[in-house]
């Protein structure tokens, strides 16, 4: 099977590779979640524009990534980021190297459709008004080995084209057909960068929709459309999902799943979770439109793709440091290809 891409993560892999070649280092590029403000009072900018001169993205860096990109690509001593704050300039070296870390995360937006050209790097304030540019908004956490790294944003119709990119891609290599050991795979790989720790996904289990189910449900719809597929997990999981990727303790999600409610932030952290999970549907145009629990009342258009007291086949799902529970996938979560549809819903076994 063709392993099929969430847009933003081959954007965020892309950014990492492209610095990884520049450091000599392995490189991460991390989503970040709610972003706070960038630390301090400025930050370097990088604004890129089309061939036609048009605004098509800028770039901010934190100073104190900036800064560790100049260490380890000049060896030059940095002086204290006060003194850059005060005088707007860091080292004749330090600035010719932060150009070249700029030009070359350019070369990443040459394989959209248009080409770019790099346009000013300077140091800004932080507060720097970047909305005008347009297009999406992709806030970056950097990190390597040696260093704490900083923060990444990138804002700009050149991020949309690259994802629109990879949305192309996706379509391109979409398998012929869909089975849950082919969504277990997908889910595995997503989960996995999103977490950022290894998750097993295998089939073989059985999810029963009985009246003391506790579970949550991520309902999807394309645009304007009724709920078309639904994935319900367990209550523990969900709770592992929303902890793992904004690293949440778990001793703190273990009593929240005892007491049977999450609190807001591990629910903030479950919904990106499931609007990740979108990502093998891109060609369909499916999007997460709402977040519901079992038990509790149903909207119908969520109730009907339910089965009454029935056992459907699941997904065993162990996240690495937290827990495993199940999931199940319910309605119509065919995979399209080539205008083929594959619907591989199977009717729920009655107990």
């Amino acid at each position: 099977m063709t392993q099929l891409y969430d847009p933003s993560l081959q954007l965020r892999r892309g950014l990492a590779a492209m610095l990884s070649g520049l450091i000599g280092e392995e490189v991460t590029a991390t989503r970040v979640f709610n972003p706070p403000p960038l630390r301090g009072r400025t930050c370097v900018v990088a604004l890129y524009s089309f061939m036609d001169g048009t605004s098509g993205a800028v770039m901010q860096l934190d100073l104190l990534l900036a800064c560790q990109l100049a260490v380890v690509l000049t060896g030059d001593r940095i002086p204290p980021l006060a003194q850059i704050e005060a005088t707007g300039k860091l080292t004749e070296n330090s600035d010719d190297a932060i150009r070249e870390v700029c030009n070359v995360i350019g070369g990443m937006f040459n394989y959209t459709k248009r080409r770019m050209k790099l346009t000013g790097v300077s140091i800004q304030p932080v507060n720097l008004d970047t909305s005008e540019v347009g297009g999406s908004f992709l806030p970056c956490a950097i990190a390597w080995s040696k260093m704490p790294g900083g923060r990444l944003d990138l804002r700009g119709r050149a991020v949309d084209e690259i994802m629109a990119s990879a949305k192309e891609e996706a379509k391109a290599a979409s398998s012929a057909g869909t089975s849950l050991d082919d969504i277990a795979k997908l889910f595995s790989g997503l989960l996995k960068d999103l977490c950022d720790r290894k998750v097993t996904i295998t089939t073989g289990a059985s999810l029963s929709f009985t009246s003391d189910l506790t579970a949550s449900i991520g309902a999807y719809a394309q645009h304007g459309g009724e709920v078309a597929m639904l994935v319900v997990s367990e209550l523990g999981l969900s709770g592992f999902m929303g902890a793992a990727p904004l690293k949440i303790p778990l001793i703190f999600v273990q009593e929240q799943i005892r007491r049977g409610q999450l609190e807001s932030t591990v629910l903030d952290g479950l919904h990106e979770v499931y609007n990740v999970l979108t990502a093998p549907y891109a060609v369909r145009h499916i999007r997460l439109s709402s977040m519901h629990w079992l038990p509790g009342k149903l909207p119908q258009s969520v109730s009907k793709l339910i089965p009454a007291n029935g056992r459907i086949a699941a997904l065993n799902v162990e996240i690495e440091g937290f827990g495993k529970g199940r999931m199940a996938l319910l309605g119509d979560y065919h995979l399209e290809t080539a205008g083929t549809l594959a619907k591989v819903e199977k009717p729920p076994v009655k107990v």
